[in-house]
Protein backbone atom coordinates (compact mmCIF):
# COMPACT_ATOMS: atom_id res chain seq x y z
CA UNK A 1 0.00 0.00 0.00
CA UNK A 2 1.99 2.98 -1.17
CA UNK A 3 1.57 6.58 1.11
CA UNK A 4 0.20 9.02 -0.29
CA UNK A 5 2.80 11.52 -2.02
CA UNK A 6 3.08 14.66 -3.69
CA UNK A 7 5.81 14.30 -6.39
CA UNK A 8 6.26 18.12 -8.03
CA UNK A 9 8.39 18.65 -11.07
CA UNK A 10 8.92 21.79 -12.03
CA UNK A 11 7.79 22.89 -15.77
CA UNK A 12 8.57 26.82 -17.05
CA UNK A 13 5.65 28.63 -18.08
CA UNK A 14 4.40 28.98 -21.68
CA UNK A 15 6.75 25.92 -21.97
CA UNK A 16 4.52 22.69 -23.34
CA UNK A 17 5.34 19.18 -20.98
CA UNK A 18 3.31 16.11 -21.08
CA UNK A 19 3.36 13.80 -18.52
CA UNK A 20 4.66 10.15 -18.38
CA UNK A 21 4.05 9.30 -15.40
CA UNK A 22 0.53 10.07 -13.28
CA UNK A 23 2.20 10.23 -9.89
CA UNK A 24 4.06 13.30 -10.96
CA UNK A 25 2.26 16.38 -10.39
CA UNK A 26 4.01 19.77 -12.98
CA UNK A 27 3.69 22.81 -11.58
CA UNK A 28 4.43 25.98 -13.81
CA UNK A 29 6.18 28.65 -12.39
CA UNK A 30 7.89 31.54 -13.81
CA UNK A 31 11.28 31.34 -14.67
CA UNK A 32 12.11 35.29 -15.09
CA UNK A 33 15.16 34.93 -13.20
CA UNK A 34 16.78 31.79 -13.90
CA UNK A 35 19.18 32.37 -10.99
CA UNK A 36 16.18 31.27 -8.64
CA UNK A 37 16.13 27.86 -10.25
CA UNK A 38 16.60 26.24 -6.83
CA UNK A 39 13.57 28.47 -5.35
CA UNK A 40 11.07 28.83 -8.40
CA UNK A 41 9.49 25.70 -7.89
CA UNK A 42 8.74 26.36 -4.01
CA UNK A 43 6.61 29.68 -4.91
CA UNK A 44 3.37 28.17 -6.36
CA UNK A 45 3.56 25.17 -4.60
CA UNK A 46 3.29 26.80 -1.23
CA UNK A 47 1.37 29.89 -2.47
CA UNK A 48 -1.26 27.59 -3.98
CA UNK A 49 -1.07 24.57 -0.62
CA UNK A 50 -0.64 22.10 -3.86
CA UNK A 51 1.37 20.25 -0.57
CA UNK A 52 -1.57 19.90 1.41
CA UNK A 53 -3.39 17.59 -0.82
CA UNK A 54 -0.45 15.10 0.03
CA UNK A 55 0.55 13.51 3.11
CA UNK A 56 4.56 13.62 2.09
CA UNK A 57 6.08 15.89 -0.39
CA UNK A 58 9.00 16.21 -2.50
CA UNK A 59 10.56 17.83 -5.49
CA UNK A 60 12.22 15.77 -8.16
CA UNK A 61 14.13 17.61 -11.08
CA UNK A 62 14.16 16.55 -14.67
CA UNK A 63 17.31 14.61 -14.56
CA UNK A 64 16.54 12.74 -10.85
CA UNK A 65 16.19 9.18 -12.60
CA UNK A 66 19.52 9.56 -14.56
CA UNK A 67 21.22 11.11 -11.50
CA UNK A 68 20.27 8.83 -8.78
CA UNK A 69 19.80 5.71 -10.73
CA UNK A 70 16.20 5.42 -9.36
CA UNK A 71 12.41 5.16 -11.10
CA UNK A 72 9.95 7.12 -9.32
CA UNK A 73 7.83 4.07 -8.22
CA UNK A 74 10.90 2.81 -6.17
CA UNK A 75 10.74 5.91 -4.42
CA UNK A 76 7.23 5.72 -3.11
CA UNK A 77 7.80 2.05 -2.20
CA UNK A 78 10.67 3.40 0.38
CA UNK A 79 8.57 6.23 1.31
CA UNK A 80 5.69 4.01 2.32
CA UNK A 81 8.11 1.30 3.55
CA UNK A 82 9.64 3.63 6.22
CA UNK A 83 8.14 4.97 8.70
CA UNK A 84 10.43 8.66 8.71
CA UNK A 85 9.73 11.68 8.59
CA UNK A 86 12.34 13.04 5.89
CA UNK A 87 14.04 11.23 3.21
CA UNK A 88 17.26 12.12 1.14
CA UNK A 89 17.51 10.94 -1.72
CA UNK A 90 20.83 12.69 -2.84
CA UNK A 91 22.93 12.22 -5.94
CA UNK A 92 26.08 12.34 -6.47
CA UNK A 93 26.98 9.88 -3.75
CA UNK A 94 30.67 9.37 -5.13
CA UNK A 95 31.35 13.06 -3.35
CA UNK A 96 30.96 11.40 -0.05
CA UNK A 97 34.10 9.26 -1.31
CA UNK A 98 36.48 12.26 -1.25
CA UNK A 99 35.29 14.87 0.74
CA UNK A 100 34.60 13.90 4.77
CA UNK A 101 31.07 16.06 4.46
CA UNK A 102 29.12 18.86 2.38
CA UNK A 103 30.74 21.90 3.81
CA UNK A 104 34.54 20.79 2.99
CA UNK A 105 32.88 20.22 -0.62
CA UNK A 106 31.17 23.59 -0.44
CA UNK A 107 34.35 25.33 0.12
CA UNK A 108 36.72 24.18 -2.05
CA UNK A 109 33.96 24.34 -5.44
CA UNK A 110 32.64 27.26 -4.13
CA UNK A 111 34.17 29.01 -1.03
CA UNK A 112 32.54 32.13 -0.94
CA UNK A 113 29.11 30.91 -0.60
CA UNK A 114 30.24 29.93 3.35
CA UNK A 115 30.45 33.40 3.68
CA UNK A 116 27.05 34.07 1.68
CA UNK A 117 25.48 31.79 3.53
CA UNK A 118 26.86 32.66 7.45
CA UNK A 119 26.18 36.62 6.79
CA UNK A 120 22.42 35.45 5.36
CA UNK A 121 21.75 32.98 8.79
CA UNK A 122 23.04 35.64 10.57
CA UNK A 123 20.63 38.79 9.12
CA UNK A 124 17.46 36.75 9.95
CA UNK A 125 18.84 35.21 13.25
CA UNK A 126 19.08 31.90 12.43
CA UNK A 127 22.15 29.68 14.39
CA UNK A 128 25.41 30.13 12.08
CA UNK A 129 27.07 27.12 10.56
CA UNK A 130 29.87 25.85 13.58
CA UNK A 131 32.01 23.22 13.84
CA UNK A 132 29.48 20.51 14.74
CA UNK A 133 27.74 21.17 11.62
CA UNK A 134 30.72 19.74 9.53
CA UNK A 135 29.39 16.05 10.94
CA UNK A 136 25.93 16.63 11.25
CA UNK A 137 24.91 18.13 8.20
CA UNK A 138 23.00 15.64 5.69
CA UNK A 139 23.89 15.48 2.05
CA UNK A 140 21.37 16.77 0.12
CA UNK A 141 20.93 19.00 -2.49
CA UNK A 142 17.53 20.84 -3.16
CA UNK A 143 15.95 19.00 -5.20
CA UNK A 144 16.13 15.37 -3.85
CA UNK A 145 14.25 15.26 -0.52
CA UNK A 146 10.92 14.66 0.39
CA UNK A 147 9.45 15.05 4.19
CA UNK A 148 5.57 14.81 5.62
CA UNK A 149 3.53 17.83 4.00
CA UNK A 150 3.80 19.64 7.68
CA UNK A 151 8.22 19.18 7.18
CA UNK A 152 8.35 20.46 3.34
CA UNK A 153 5.93 23.38 4.00
CA UNK A 154 8.22 24.50 6.98
CA UNK A 155 11.56 23.68 5.17
CA UNK A 156 10.42 25.14 1.69
CA UNK A 157 9.10 28.71 3.72
CA UNK A 158 12.64 29.04 5.12
CA UNK A 159 13.81 28.08 1.46
CA UNK A 160 11.71 31.09 0.22
CA UNK A 161 13.09 33.55 3.48
CA UNK A 162 16.45 32.59 3.05
CA UNK A 163 16.86 32.92 -0.90
CA UNK A 164 15.00 36.43 -0.50
CA UNK A 165 17.37 37.52 2.43
CA UNK A 166 20.39 36.08 -0.07
CA UNK A 167 19.24 38.39 -2.61
CA UNK A 168 20.36 41.47 -0.41
CA UNK A 169 23.72 40.37 -0.25
CA UNK A 170 25.87 41.53 -2.65
CA UNK A 171 28.19 38.45 -2.27
CA UNK A 172 25.67 36.53 -4.14
CA UNK A 173 26.36 38.07 -7.20
CA UNK A 174 29.64 36.80 -7.27
CA UNK A 175 30.44 35.29 -10.96
CA UNK A 176 30.63 31.69 -10.87
CA UNK A 177 33.45 31.40 -13.69
CA UNK A 178 34.17 27.65 -14.24
CA UNK A 179 30.58 26.71 -14.20
CA UNK A 180 30.70 26.02 -17.76
CA UNK A 181 33.36 22.88 -17.01
CA UNK A 182 30.60 21.43 -14.53
CA UNK A 183 26.97 21.39 -16.53
CA UNK A 184 24.61 22.01 -19.28
CA UNK A 185 22.64 25.17 -18.92
CA UNK A 186 18.68 25.07 -18.56
CA UNK A 187 16.41 27.24 -20.68
CA UNK A 188 16.73 30.76 -19.88
CA UNK A 189 20.09 30.61 -18.34
CA UNK A 190 23.32 31.38 -19.62
CA UNK A 191 26.61 30.04 -18.56
CA UNK A 192 28.23 32.79 -18.51
CA UNK A 193 25.97 34.71 -16.26
CA UNK A 194 25.71 32.46 -13.48
CA UNK A 195 26.83 33.51 -9.66
CA UNK A 196 26.92 31.94 -6.51
CA UNK A 197 23.55 32.08 -5.06
CA UNK A 198 22.33 29.18 -6.51
CA UNK A 199 25.08 27.25 -5.31
CA UNK A 200 24.44 28.60 -1.91
CA UNK A 201 20.88 27.56 -1.91
CA UNK A 202 21.08 24.06 -2.76
CA UNK A 203 23.32 23.32 -0.20
CA UNK A 204 20.87 25.07 2.59
CA UNK A 205 18.57 22.28 2.12
CA UNK A 206 20.87 20.17 4.42
CA UNK A 207 21.15 22.95 7.29
CA UNK A 208 17.49 23.39 7.63
CA UNK A 209 16.85 19.38 7.43
CA UNK A 210 19.58 19.01 10.53
CA UNK A 211 17.67 21.51 12.28
CA UNK A 212 14.50 19.39 12.14
CA UNK A 213 16.79 16.67 13.59
CA UNK A 214 17.61 17.95 16.45
CA UNK A 215 13.63 18.66 17.32
CA UNK A 216 13.82 14.47 16.70
CA UNK A 217 12.24 14.17 13.33
CA UNK A 218 13.43 10.70 11.80
CA UNK A 219 15.50 11.05 8.61
CA UNK A 220 16.01 7.91 6.21
CA UNK A 221 19.07 8.14 3.48
CA UNK A 222 18.77 6.53 0.77
CA UNK A 223 22.25 5.22 -0.24
CA UNK A 224 23.39 4.30 -4.37
CA UNK A 225 24.15 0.84 -4.19
CA UNK A 226 25.97 1.63 -7.88
CA UNK A 227 29.61 1.63 -8.64
CA UNK A 228 30.37 4.68 -7.94
CA UNK A 229 32.57 4.95 -11.16
CA UNK A 230 29.29 4.18 -12.92
CA UNK A 231 27.38 6.62 -11.06
CA UNK A 232 29.50 9.69 -12.12
CA UNK A 233 28.50 12.46 -15.07
CA UNK A 234 29.99 11.50 -17.77
CA UNK A 235 30.92 14.72 -18.79
CA UNK A 236 33.01 15.43 -15.86
CA UNK A 237 36.16 12.71 -17.48
CA UNK A 238 38.83 14.80 -15.59
CA UNK A 239 37.18 15.31 -12.53
CA UNK A 240 35.97 11.92 -12.12
CA UNK A 241 39.42 10.67 -12.86
CA UNK A 242 40.98 13.00 -10.14
CA UNK A 243 38.51 11.64 -7.69
CA UNK A 244 39.11 7.92 -8.47
CA UNK A 245 42.57 8.79 -7.44
CA UNK A 246 42.29 10.01 -4.69
CA UNK A 247 39.72 7.05 -3.42
CA UNK A 248 42.44 4.52 -5.13
CA UNK A 249 45.32 6.50 -3.27
CA UNK A 250 42.95 6.92 0.34
CA UNK A 251 42.91 2.91 0.17
CA UNK A 252 46.71 2.56 -0.69
CA UNK A 253 48.11 4.85 1.94
CA UNK A 254 45.68 4.04 5.34
CA UNK A 255 43.86 1.20 7.00
CA UNK A 256 39.84 1.64 6.81
CA UNK A 257 39.86 2.03 10.84
CA UNK A 258 42.23 5.03 9.86
CA UNK A 259 39.81 6.84 8.10
CA UNK A 260 36.78 5.49 10.15
CA UNK A 261 38.50 7.45 12.70
CA UNK A 262 37.84 10.40 10.52
CA UNK A 263 41.52 11.57 10.77
CA UNK A 264 41.05 14.88 8.67
CA UNK A 265 44.86 15.10 8.09
CA UNK A 266 44.65 11.21 6.44
CA UNK A 267 41.40 12.43 4.61
CA UNK A 268 43.05 15.30 3.52
CA UNK A 269 46.92 14.50 2.70
CA UNK A 270 49.21 16.35 0.16
CA UNK A 271 49.95 12.60 -0.46
CA UNK A 272 46.60 12.55 -1.70
CA UNK A 273 45.35 15.51 -2.89
CA UNK A 274 48.92 16.17 -5.12
CA UNK A 275 49.60 19.32 -6.43
CA UNK A 276 48.73 17.54 -9.90
CA UNK A 277 45.25 16.97 -8.48
CA UNK A 278 44.52 20.39 -6.84
CA UNK A 279 45.01 21.60 -9.84
CA UNK A 280 42.22 19.24 -11.99
CA UNK A 281 39.95 20.28 -9.28
CA UNK A 282 41.20 23.84 -9.53
CA UNK A 283 39.33 24.01 -12.91
CA UNK A 284 36.16 23.61 -11.67
CA UNK A 285 36.33 25.53 -8.75
CA UNK A 286 35.90 29.46 -7.68
CA UNK A 287 38.82 29.60 -6.19
CA UNK A 288 42.43 27.70 -7.11
CA UNK A 289 42.83 24.50 -4.99
CA UNK A 290 45.96 25.75 -3.37
CA UNK A 291 48.66 23.98 -0.72
CA UNK A 292 47.02 27.22 1.95
CA UNK A 293 43.48 26.02 1.05
CA UNK A 294 44.14 22.14 1.26
CA UNK A 295 45.76 22.73 5.14
CA UNK A 296 42.52 24.92 5.93
CA UNK A 297 40.55 21.97 5.01
CA UNK A 298 42.84 19.49 6.63
CA UNK A 299 42.15 21.72 10.21
CA UNK A 300 38.70 22.61 9.48
CA UNK A 301 39.48 25.90 9.51
CA UNK A 302 37.08 28.11 6.80
CA UNK A 303 34.26 28.53 9.08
Amino acid sequence: MFKNIGIFQGTIIEQSFISDNEFITHVPYDNSDPMDREINIYYPIIEKGLHKDFDYSGIISKSFGEKTGLHIDLVRSIISRSQSDIYIFSPHQYEEKVWQNIWDQTYIFHEKSISLIQQTLNSIGYPNLEISDLHQTPWCFSHCWFATSEVFEDIAKDLILINKEMKKNLLNQNKVPNYSALANPSKGEVKKDYILRPFAMERIVGYLIKQKLEKNYKLFIYKDPRNFEKSMHSHLKPLNQSYIKIIEERQRNFSESDLQNNSRRNIYSDLIFTENIRDVISKYCDTEFTIERLNKLKYSNYF
